[in-house]
């Protein structure tokens, strides 16, 4: 009788396709995230309040604009709206070039009902307590973006004195600059698995999505657009 081969569980099974990473696009990401985190902290109620005061007591903006206090308001959210303009086209071209999720790809056309029907079809409006989480971790981002661009740049200048130097010193001097490199290398490292730089395209996309939709909602909800 012939035994039956048994095959290793590992060689049955299929390897998973691994969902791309944004890697060096994430320094665009970086720069996209915090202009929407500019234009949500904008949003706060101490913000508002702030931007009323100072047009009610703004003789110059008077002057210049109008002494209609409430048409000068009413041109605030005109502005921000034209703001997140390009923040949203940028997300509509990440979605449908790069991310896999069906939603993502379909984004223009998910935030052009939003905005003109107030259709959320995807459920990506986040209540405030919510956005303000994402706005946190997208702080957390940006900083660890920069921390990672600095570290790349310095990086680049180490192995490029390394390959300097190397024909013309040896022994000790050689080899402790040869570990500063080397250290420099895993910090590098260590910043892009915790940076943009390894995060899937549809996990930026749906941080991104959430976060246009949300400032959009509220820019509505604030000025009072209907």
């Amino acid at each position: 009788m012939v035994a039956k081969l048994r095959f290793p569980r590992l060689m049955r099974t299929r390897r998973r396709k691994q969902k791309a990473v944004v890697g060096i696009f994430a320094f665009e990401v970086a720069s996209v995230m915090s202009k929407l985190v500019h234009l949500w902290a904008f949003l706060s109620s101490k913000q508002v309040d702030r931007l009323r005061k100072k047009i009610s007591d703004s003789v110059g903006i008077k002057k210049l604009v109008s002494h209609d206090d409430d048409f000068i308001r009413g041109l605030i959210p005109g502005e921000l709206f034209e703001n997140m303009v390009p923040l949203t086209k940028y997300v509509a071209r990440l979605g449908k070039n790069y991310c896999s999720d069906p939603s993502l790809k379909d984004f223009e056309h998910a935030v052009s009902d939003w905005i003109n029907n107030g259709v959320d079809p995807f459920g990506w409006e986040l209540p405030w307590e919510k956005m303000e989480k994402k706005a946190n971790k997208m702080e957390r981002f940006i900083l660890i973006n920069a921390n990672l661009y600095d570290g790349m740049k310095l990086l680049s200048d180490l192995e490029h004195t390394l390959n300097d130097i190397t024909a013309t010193l040896d022994g000790s001097i050689l080899l402790e600059f040869q570990n500063k490199v080397e250290l420099k290398r895993l910090e590098v490292e260590n910043l892009k698995e915790e940076s943009l730089w390894n995060r899937t395209y549809d996990y930026v996309g749906i941080l991104l999505a959430r976060s246009v939709f949300t400032i959009f909602s509220w820019i509505k909800s604030v000025f009072g657009v209907p």
